[in-house]
């Protein structure tokens, strides 16, 4: 497949999936998230500490973003026909579910991202504090699992509404019954990684969660691993099906 081919086929689900008014509602979210920000008093020369407790709130309207836009471009598209249409054109499966990923995956990274970075300004931080790319990680880590969740959910639903609510159920159940201080949810995870890197980063500043978690590199690599091979798994295991085994109706 040539590349000029390809690219268009991520434009086009770009401007499929992402049109008005589902970008600017994707972008009025992220902005929200950031600024419905809840903090607890921090010192100044420490701001950086606070970082984690900014990005609690956006954990929540991202997963609920991503698994609406990717029910949207997998499980809307099967229902409405627009998979079976165009793969009546000399387009192989790979393509058209790797160029949804991509177009899906790479717009809402780089809006989340872009929103959190206004805690630049907002904490009064620099733009190399370390800390800063360590919430982007855990940002980052999050939206790949709901994304490959939603994938799952709607290759076997067919259905974008049942997708968008199992996914979101799903997703948030397990932070409201893990909690902030499990591994399992998404604020733990963050909690627990910050804290490491923390300690790394600012070895003379004792990190808020420290106490709470006592991290160690072995944790923090057990941390972030499990939810990427979630997520890879999913990956792989949705790609297969759609490309091989699912019928496209």
């Amino acid at each position: 497949m040539k590349i000029k081919t390809f690219c268009g086929l991520i434009r086009w689900s770009f401007e499929e999936y992402l049109r008005f008014p589902m970008l600017e509602t994707v972008i009025a979210i992220a902005v929200f998230g950031v600024l419905a920000q809840v903090t607890s008093d921090i010192f100044f020369y420490d701001n950086f500490n606070g970082l984690h407790q900014m990005t609690f709130v956006l954990f929540m309207f991202l997963t609920c973003s991503v698994c609406a836009v990717f029910a949207r471009g997998f499980a809307g598209s099967n229902s409405k026909g627009e998979d079976k249409l165009l793969l009546s054109y000399p387009l192989k499966r790979w393509h058209l579910f790797t160029s949804k990923f991509i177009a899906l995956f790479g717009t809402l990274i780089l809006v989340f991202f872009t929103a959190y970075s206004m805690h630049i300004y907002l904490a009064l931080l620099s733009p190399f504090e370390p800390m800063f790319y360590v919430g982007l990680l855990g940002l980052g880590i999050q939206a790949l699992l709901a994304a490959t969740v939603t994938i799952t959910v709607s290759m076997g639903t067919k259905n974008e509404a049942v997708s968008i609510l199992f996914s979101i159920l799903l997703l948030i159940g397990i932070e409201t019954v893990a909690g902030s201080e499990n591994y399992s949810s998404a604020q733990g995870r963050l909690r627990y990684i910050t804290a490491y890197f923390s300690r790394v980063v600012r070895p003379d500043v004792l990190p808020i969660d420290e106490p709470l978690f006592n991290p160690t590199a072995i944790g923090n690599f057990t941390v972030m691993s499990i939810p990427l091979s979630i997520s890879l798994v999913l990956l792989i295991g949705s790609y297969i099906y759609f490309t091989r085994f699912m019928e496209v109706d």
